[in-house]
């Protein structure tokens, strides 16, 4: 029992995190500056094809390479077809990277996931049905 009560803290306590990071950052951004940001077409199409299309087929590869049980497989392939990750905005800050291209890319990909992992999980994984309605309950943009 205690857990089972420390795993949910710790869930909600990573989940706080992760959401104040994001919104902390794009806070201090107006929405101009981040489409202005998005503007550069050739680094959005890079980052959208290295997200949506390079790390699901990276994940592929290495299931296949690496010839793993069935569970650790499905889990590789979740990861590597999920697009993004939700601190690539504080490891930019880090970085000193573009801060407000972080943050509108992570909110395309967020958005793009819900759509993308329906159409994508089911060829990765025959016999899977994905509800983008409960993947969207997930993301810091989506509702509950």
């Amino acid at each position: 029992m205690l857990m089972d009560l420390l795993s949910k803290v710790a869930t909600t306590a990573l989940l706080g995190f992760v959401v104040s990071s994001m919104m902390a950052m794009g806070v201090g951004f107006s929405v101009g500056q981040i489409t202005d940001a998005l503007r550069d077409v050739r680094l959005v199409l890079v980052a959208l094809l290295a997200n949506f299309v390079v790390m699901p087929l990276g994940a592929l590869a290495l299931d296949k390479m690496l010839r793993l049980d069935e569970p650790l497989g499905v889990g590789l392939l979740l990861l590597g077809a999920a697009a993004g990750a939700p601190f690539l905005p504080k490891l930019t800050e880090l970085a000193k990277g573009n801060l407000p291209f972080a943050v509108g890319i992570m909110v395309l990909l967020a958005v793009g996931t819900v759509g993308y992992l329906p159409l994508v999980l089911p060829l990765l994984l025959p016999g899977i049905n994905v509800d983008s309605k409960k993947i969207a309950g997930w993301l810091p943009l989506g509702s509950p």
